[in-house]
């Protein structure tokens, strides 16, 4: 039962729970959704890894303003300020990069979980169609 399109159809359980039929239900339940390998997930007995986290990207400083009349030592000192801000800035860029590039893998690292663990499950699904 493949497509052209990529997608597989992946049943649903064959007991649909009508309020009466709780025990029947919870036992099929349990058979299908180890059939699709995801029992251990709801079950608590596998974990699911964690989603990552983007990190957010740092905001620029902005410059310090003065009055038009300020005097030279507090020009340089808010000069001095600007300095330190937009350094600070700057290590704070580099660090974002360094995460983003950390994030990249781990998000790769995470879809490929939820993708292996999806075409296993189609295929353990399939495979015991009759």
């Amino acid at each position: 039962m493949s497509s052209s399109s990529g997608y597989v159809a992946i049943p649903r359980c064959p007991v649909i729970f009508d309020g009466a039929n709780y025990p029947d239900f919870a036992a099929f339940m349990r058979v299908h959704m180890r059939g699709l390998r995801l029992w251990g997930v709801l079950s608590g007995e596998v974990s699911c890894p964690p989603r990552p986290v983007a990190p957010t990207a740092p905001i620029a400083p902005t410059p310090v303003a003065l009055a038009p009349d300020a005097t030279q030592a507090a020009k340089d000192a808010a000069q001095s300020a600007d300095d330190t801000a937009r350094d600070d800035y700057d290590r704070k860029v580099q660090e974002h990069s360094t995460a983003v590039a950390t994030y990249r893998l781990d998000l790769a690292d995470y879809t490929q979980w939820i993708d292996e663990d999806a075409r296993v499950a189609a295929v353990l699904t399939f495979s015991v169609l009759p």
